[in-house]
């Protein structure tokens, strides 16, 4: 079998020594045979565990990178950065790839830019995904189903810059990842292989379940646009939103009709939410992060009561944008009310 140096994949490993010889073969064992990239993370001594598991092997394309992140995004970014390869796949070192994997993912590759697939969970429990094949991309936005170990086009992630966020803790690193390519227009499709997720007591996804949504989904790193349906008033609007992360919608000629606004600014931002206000209005300054933090993944529209609607409302853009909601359909969303 020849090497095929197209696809590489990356294998991140923070103190999972003990499954990583089980991940490398789950890679072995594919039709194909990619580069193979090990970033040991935080290694504690020399040679580390995974140079000596590394050993074993005879397989001309694998190598080791080492790290100091301690971070499981910026330990991937940098075994992304360390190869060249069209095509990209990230395996936790606790995981495994399901047979076939690679081959069905690299063949839908052609008609797509993004392959996810379904996980089948192994350890302490045995459960399985069942992810719908033709999944609306803008519903990632809410809801996460896309992990890790998806393949994608390198173009993907460079276009979309998607590992470049704002510094962040315990949340699912992976859907801001995802999120970030397909906010940038990214097709996807699903794959009938399997990405194996183990289980166990030392999963650093477990903490993750106490945390709230806004936590989780990591929206502390979102870039939100602000549209003020008020243009006249010379009132100076601030909120505490990092202003990085931050951008105001001001275009020329702006639309009148604030229905006309609303479609416009819709159609034509970026980001996966509008803060619409009035800055003739008093807001405290963490009015927006304030509904954030009330919104769920069944939640496209978020509403401050005390206002009038849409002098103080978040809206998930990515699921309405093919829709051109008037502001009565707004309404008719599924709106947290506050």
């Amino acid at each position: 079998m020849l090497l095929d140096k197209s696809l590489t994949v990356i294998i991140t490993c923070h103190k999972y020594e003990r499954f990583l010889a089980e991940a490398i073969d789950s890679v072995l064992y594919q039709e194909m045979m990619p580069e193979i990239i090990v970033v040991d993370d935080l290694p504690g001594r020399h040679p580390t565990e995974c140079e000596k598991i590394l050993q074993r092997y005879q397989y001309p394309n694998i190598r080791r990178i080492e790290t100091t992140f301690g971070d499981p995004l910026k330990a991937r970014k940098a075994g992304f950065d360390a190869c060249d390869s069209e095509y990209v796949c990230f395996l936790d070192a606790d995981d495994k790839l399901g047979e076939g994997y690679i081959k069905e993912a690299v063949r839908l590759l052609s008609s797509a830019d993004i392959i996810y697939s379904d996980i089948q969970f192994f350890g302490n429990r045995s459960n399985r995904t069942n992810f719908l094949d033709n999944i609306n991309p803008s519903q990632i936005a809410l809801v996460n189903f896309m992990h890790v170990g998806c393949v994608a086009k390198r173009k993907v992630l460079e276009v979309s810059q998607a590992f470049d966020h704002p510094p962040l803790t315990n949340y699912h690193e992976d859907w801001l990842v995802w999120r970030k390519a397909l906010s940038a227009g990214f097709s996807i499709k699903k794959q009938k292989g399997f990405y194996y997720a183990r289980q166990h007591r030392y999963n650093k996804s477990k903490p993750l379940k106490k945390l709230s949504y806004y936590q989780v989904r990591g929206t502390a790193g979102d870039t939100i646009m602000f549209c003020d349906l008020n243009p006249q008033s010379q009132n100076e609007f601030r909120q505490n939103w990092p202003k990085e992360q931050t951008y105001w919608y001001n275009p020329s000629p702006r639309p009148q009709n604030r229905a006309n606004l609303i479609n416009h600014i819709i159609k034509n931002t970026w980001t996966d939410f509008i803060f619409f206000y009035n800055s003739n209005q008093n807001y405290r300054p963490n009015v927006c992060k304030y509904l954030l933090q009330r919104m769920d993944s069944q939640a496209t529209v978020g509403h401050d009561t005390r206002y009038n609607f849409l002098d103080c409302t978040i809206l998930v853009v990515p699921p309405v944008r093919d829709k051109m909601p008037t502001e009565k359909e707004l309404k008719q969303l599924q709106i947290i009310y506050i």
